[in-house]
Protein backbone atom coordinates (compact mmCIF):
# COMPACT_ATOMS: atom_id res chain seq x y z
CA UNK A 1 0.00 0.00 0.00
CA UNK A 2 1.36 3.43 -0.97
CA UNK A 3 1.88 5.99 1.81
CA UNK A 4 -0.77 8.66 2.05
CA UNK A 5 -0.24 12.36 2.72
CA UNK A 6 2.02 14.90 1.10
CA UNK A 7 5.41 13.93 -0.24
CA UNK A 8 8.33 14.64 2.11
CA UNK A 9 9.78 18.16 2.15
CA UNK A 10 6.64 19.73 0.65
CA UNK A 11 5.30 22.72 2.57
CA UNK A 12 1.61 22.87 3.35
CA UNK A 13 -0.50 25.92 2.59
CA UNK A 14 -0.36 26.93 6.26
CA UNK A 15 3.45 26.63 6.34
CA UNK A 16 3.73 28.79 3.23
CA UNK A 17 1.45 31.44 4.76
CA UNK A 18 3.45 31.38 7.98
CA UNK A 19 6.70 31.83 6.07
CA UNK A 20 5.19 34.75 4.14
CA UNK A 21 4.10 36.40 7.41
CA UNK A 22 7.57 35.96 8.86
CA UNK A 23 9.02 37.55 5.73
CA UNK A 24 6.60 40.49 6.11
CA UNK A 25 7.66 40.95 9.73
CA UNK A 26 11.35 40.86 8.81
CA UNK A 27 10.77 43.33 5.97
CA UNK A 28 8.81 45.67 8.25
CA UNK A 29 11.52 45.65 10.91
CA UNK A 30 14.22 46.26 8.29
CA UNK A 31 12.17 49.19 6.97
CA UNK A 32 11.92 50.55 10.51
CA UNK A 33 15.71 50.37 10.87
CA UNK A 34 16.22 52.30 7.62
CA UNK A 35 13.40 54.83 7.84
CA UNK A 36 12.37 55.01 11.51
CA UNK A 37 8.74 54.40 10.57
CA UNK A 38 6.23 53.86 13.40
CA UNK A 39 4.97 50.37 14.21
CA UNK A 40 1.42 51.43 13.43
CA UNK A 41 2.34 52.59 9.92
CA UNK A 42 4.45 49.49 9.32
CA UNK A 43 1.57 47.28 10.47
CA UNK A 44 -0.65 48.83 7.82
CA UNK A 45 1.98 48.74 5.07
CA UNK A 46 3.12 45.15 5.67
CA UNK A 47 -0.21 43.65 6.85
CA UNK A 48 1.18 42.61 10.24
CA UNK A 49 -0.25 43.23 13.71
CA UNK A 50 1.25 46.23 15.49
CA UNK A 51 1.88 44.38 18.80
CA UNK A 52 3.66 41.62 16.87
CA UNK A 53 6.08 44.14 15.37
CA UNK A 54 6.71 45.76 18.74
CA UNK A 55 7.32 42.37 20.40
CA UNK A 56 9.72 41.25 17.67
CA UNK A 57 11.60 44.56 17.81
CA UNK A 58 12.18 43.90 21.53
CA UNK A 59 13.57 40.45 20.73
CA UNK A 60 10.40 38.36 21.00
CA UNK A 61 10.21 34.99 19.30
CA UNK A 62 7.73 33.69 16.75
CA UNK A 63 5.10 31.26 18.01
CA UNK A 64 6.93 28.43 16.29
CA UNK A 65 10.24 29.33 17.95
CA UNK A 66 8.75 29.94 21.38
CA UNK A 67 7.08 26.52 21.55
CA UNK A 68 10.07 24.42 20.50
CA UNK A 69 10.34 22.98 24.00
CA UNK A 70 6.88 21.43 23.55
CA UNK A 71 7.79 19.62 20.35
CA UNK A 72 9.06 16.10 19.97
CA UNK A 73 11.35 17.26 17.17
CA UNK A 74 13.49 20.37 17.29
CA UNK A 75 13.31 23.03 14.56
CA UNK A 76 15.72 22.60 11.69
CA UNK A 77 18.16 25.47 12.06
CA UNK A 78 18.78 27.39 8.84
CA UNK A 79 18.43 24.38 6.60
CA UNK A 80 14.89 24.63 5.33
CA UNK A 81 13.81 21.46 3.56
CA UNK A 82 17.38 20.20 3.40
CA UNK A 83 18.23 20.88 7.06
CA UNK A 84 18.61 18.11 9.54
CA UNK A 85 16.04 17.72 12.29
CA UNK A 86 17.27 16.32 15.55
CA UNK A 87 15.15 14.15 17.81
CA UNK A 88 14.68 15.53 21.30
CA UNK A 89 14.86 13.49 24.40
Amino acid sequence: MAPTGPPPNVKSKKEKQSAAKEDNIADALAHREREGTSFRTLALLFNVLCPTLADRARGGLSRKESHVHQQRLALAVGGGATGLVQAVG
